[in-house]
């Protein structure tokens, strides 16, 4: 008999909407650069961060499950200082934007196509919905500046990137764009066909023009891959101290990485994440 897809829920058991655990080692990676291009912009960028954009928002925050609590003790991942303290203490995973509203004060637009996250997002300080259809919407409907920060992170964004990443660079290239991709190339042929041509694709695109990081998806028999992208305004581009950003995402995600692969070779006999 075939197995349902397999979705996460909540501590209590009701549908989360999600086809992952949250807290989980992309969730790791996302929050490590999101963080580290804030700390970065204080002084990289003459007035820091003046808006932030984040059109896949998804909720607030989500509770941690059992499993991922666990792997973030057995991983030592609570020394990392880009982890919110404040919902790790109540089981809580915040969302790219609370994590965002925790560390900036800078105006924040966020969407998600769930009626009640958006609902949630209302009632969060800080954060004004866009009225929109979906996320895409939000992207074309916006009028990105230098010092704006964008984060992109559909589910499935290789699935629809031979239409989306074209305008998607073209609109956001006045700002910072950070790109959160799910690969899965490891899996089936196609997949992997797909990928490159992807990576090809923003090659010839940006020249090569962006910083870019991974962490496998699972530190016991990985099968697909968590990336980000980073692709700098001019005005960051043009910092004086823009190497500095590029080292401190470098060395961080190295850090993750090394966590990973003490997991995957001593004392790992379950999947945490």
């Amino acid at each position: 008999m075939a197995r349902d897809k397999w979705t996460w829920k909540a501590k209590d058991g009701t549908p989360g909407g999600l086809l992952y655990a949250p807290g989980n080692w992309g969730d790791l990676l996302k929050a490590l650069w999101l963080t580290t291009f804030i700390t970065w912009s204080r002084e990289g960028l003459p007035d820091g961060i003046r808006h932030y954009v984040d059109p896949f928002a998804g909720a607030p925050d989500y509770p941690l499950g059992a499993g991922t609590k666990c792997g973030f003790l057995r991983g030592g991942l609570e020394s990392f200082s880009y982890i919110d303290r404040e919902y790790l203490r109540k089981g809580l995973w915040p969302s790219s934007a609370a994590l965002f509203r925790s560390l900036s004060t800078a105006p924040m637009t966020v969407f998600d196509v769930d009626a009640e996250r958006r609902e949630r997002w209302r009632n969060f300080p800080g954060a004004t919905v866009a009225d929109a259809g979906d996320g895409w919407d939000v992207l074309q409907s916006g009028s990105p500046a230098g010092n704006d920060l964008y984060l992109v992170d559909p589910y499935d964004f290789l699935a629809q990137w031979r239409g989306k990443t074209e305008a998607l660079l073209a609109k956001t290239a006045p700002c910072t764009l950070l790109l959160y991709v799910y690969n899965r190339s490891a899996k089936k042929a196609e997949h992997f066909r797909e990928y490159r041509a992807f990576r090809g694709f923003l090659d010839g695109r940006t020249g090569g023009e962006y910083i870019f990081g991974r962490v496998g998806s699972d530190p016991f028999l990985p099968s697909s891959h968590h990336e980000m992208y980073l692709f700098p305004s001019p005005e960051a581009r043009g910092s004086p101290v823009f190497a500095l950003l590029a080292g401190s995402l470098e060395r961080t995600t190295l850090q993750l990485d090394a966590v990973m692969r003490k997991l995957s070779v001593f004392g790992n006999q379950h999947r945490f994440f």
